[in-house]
């Protein structure tokens, strides 16, 4: 019994050992999996950072091919040098900014990259409810890769478009003109395009001179390049003067004022200002009446002020001085034409009083003693018949006799009928006998 018990105890330790053995090789079979996988997972990792590496390698090296190659003849490279132009600022006399640059950002597709211009244009028109519709389907299916859908957009437009991820379009920066003052001093700064090319004013002078001309009256003071335009305008003063001219217009139903203030020493333009003006930042077309400058290009009779050059003229010729006399007693006939005095004081005026009175009859006896060719060239040396040239251009041509001394137009239509006379010199009025009782 004792040896049959012992033969049952042994049994269960032959059992034991056979399950250890299977749970050893059941236990290696599970970490020899496991260690398959993670050799796989770890093989499948460095794939995938040897692939991105790579991807990422190529599109750096395009990046640096791209930034290397040089330049072809494309529409869109050919157009850079435009679009990214910068002029100059503009400054007053004292520093202050009167045109500047500011960056923008325009709006280009490239063709080739659009499959449906009726898609591109079906998600623009909202953004843009201005866009010319026609003129933008025909550009997007132009054969190119570069066309301009709008210029100078603004940063909302650029988010909007970004947002609705139109294919085939892109940004491009662009600078554009900007004038703090709006239309304070516009009809002297002028104003440039689309392209930043000046058209008009001290804008286009910019563009066609290498430095100082010397012109008289805007001067500048400073070369071309990005160090800025210095003018001689004071643009606390030109906005006074344009203040002045607003009111004045408003006040007595004007069509129009200019006004002007000159340094006297040097000559030099202070102020400048013509009414009605406009806004250079949003111009109107160039035949609006806006963009005429009154005080340059228009042509204006001088009246009395005129009397102050004719009694120069008489001393510069040696025959008056402020001792002389002439005699304003009576009217005079200048062939049909009578000359008159406002302020008639019916005697003998010393020549400091024909100013005073401002006389028509003794200027014109003046002005008939020292003779029309020496008039003439008076007024020749002073520059008075000579169209004046400055930076701004567009100044009006002054009018003048085409023959010095021979006899003015009637004053009146009723005059023409009376007959014409030979204007070989002024001749006094015969007193009346009702005048001389």
């Amino acid at each position: 019994m004792m040896k049959l018990a012992r033969i049952f105890r042994k049994k269960p330790k032959a059992n034991n050992s056979a399950s250890d053995e299977t749970a050893t090789a059941q236990t290696d079979v599970f970490q020899g999996t496991a260690k398959r996988r993670v050799s796989l997972a770890r093989s499948r990792v460095a794939f995938v950072t040897v692939a991105f590496v790579a991807v990422y390698a190529i599109i750096g090296g395009r990046l640096v091919h791209y930034s290397l190659a040089k330049e072809d003849g494309t529409v869109a490279r050919a157009a850079m040098p435009l679009t990214l132009a910068r002029r100059p600022d503009i400054v007053d006399r004292n520093g202050a900014i009167m045109a500047t640059d500011v960056r923008m950002m325009s709006l280009y597709a490239d063709p080739s990259m659009i499959t449906s211009a009726d898609d591109v244009l079906e998600s623009l028109k909202p953004i843009f409810p201005d866009l010319d519709v026609k003129r933008a389907y025909r550009l997007l299916k132009s054969k190119g890769e570069f066309v301009w859908l709008k210029r100078q957009i603004t940063p909302k437009q650029q988010s909007q478009v970004l947002a609705a991820g139109v294919p085939g379009v892109g940004f491009r920066p662009e600078v554009r003109r900007f004038y703090p003052g709006g239309p304070e001093a516009a009809h002297i700064l002028g104003l440039v395009d689309i392209d930043n090319r000046g058209l008009s004013g001290i804008e286009r002078y910019m563009d066609q001179t290498d430095g100082i001309s010397g012109l008289m009256g805007l001067g500048l003071t400073s070369s071309m390049g990005l160090k800025p335009f210095e003018v001689s305008l004071d643009l606390r003063a030109e906005s006074i003067v344009r203040d002045i001219l607003v009111r004045g217009v408003e006040k007595f139903e004007a069509l129009g004022a200019t006004g002007i203030i000159l340094k006297a020493d040097t000559g030099e333009v202070v102020a400048l200002a013509s009414y009605p003006d406009f806004d250079p930042n949003n111009p109107p077309p160039a035949s609006d009446k806006r963009m005429l400058n009154h005080a340059i290009t228009g042509v204006y009779e001088m009246g009395s002020t005129f009397k102050l050059f004719t009694l120069a003229m008489g001393l510069e010729s040696g025959q008056f001085n402020l001792q002389s006399t002439v005699d304003a007693k009576t009217p005079l006939f200048f062939g049909s034409s009578r000359i008159n005095d406002d302020h008639a004081q019916h005697r003998i005026l010393t020549y400091p009083e024909v100013f005073t009175y401002s006389s028509n009859i003794g200027a014109s006896r003046i002005a008939a003693a020292v003779g029309p060719d020496y008039q003439k060239a008076f007024l020749e040396k002073l520059g008075l018949l000579d169209r004046i040239d400055t930076e701004i251009g567009g100044s009006g041509t002054p009018q003048k006799p085409q023959k010095w001394g021979a006899c003015f137009p009637p004053p009146f239509p009723s005059a023409r009928a009376l007959p014409r006379h030979r204007c070989k010199r002024l001749r006094p009025q015969r007193p009346s006998s009702t005048a001389a009782s």
